[in-house]
């Protein structure tokens, strides 16, 4: 599977990831990233950041209780590339040729 997906979870909290399995009782991501809001550079902007999910941990697979994902989705383009320059290969995907 490995697709990369987002998931919102019951807590609040919004990661990005390879979604390598879900099941009825879990939902195991791969390579998981913290998405979270920062200021941005004028009054009332933000901008989307990534940081590790739980960076203090050995493994960097989870495996999530799907009881708590809320909803997933396919990532915007801009979090897409964000992500890969994180944990692929850094290969931006172009909008045009």
């Amino acid at each position: 599977m490995d697709k990369i997906m987002c998931l919102k979870l019951s807590s609040g909290e919004e990661v990005i990831g390879k979604l390598s399995y879900q099941g009825t009782a879990q939902t195991i991501v791969k390579d998981v990233a913290s998405v979270i809001m920062m200021p941005g550079q004028a009054q009332g902007q933000y901008s989307l950041g990534l940081m590790p999910f739980l960076p203090y941990a050995d493994n960097r697979t989870f495996a999530f209780n799907s009881q708590h994902v809320i909803v997933q989705f396919e990532p915007s383009l801009d979090m897409l590339n964000n992500y890969n320059r994180m944990f692929g290969s850094g290969i931006q995907i172009a909008t045009s040729i």
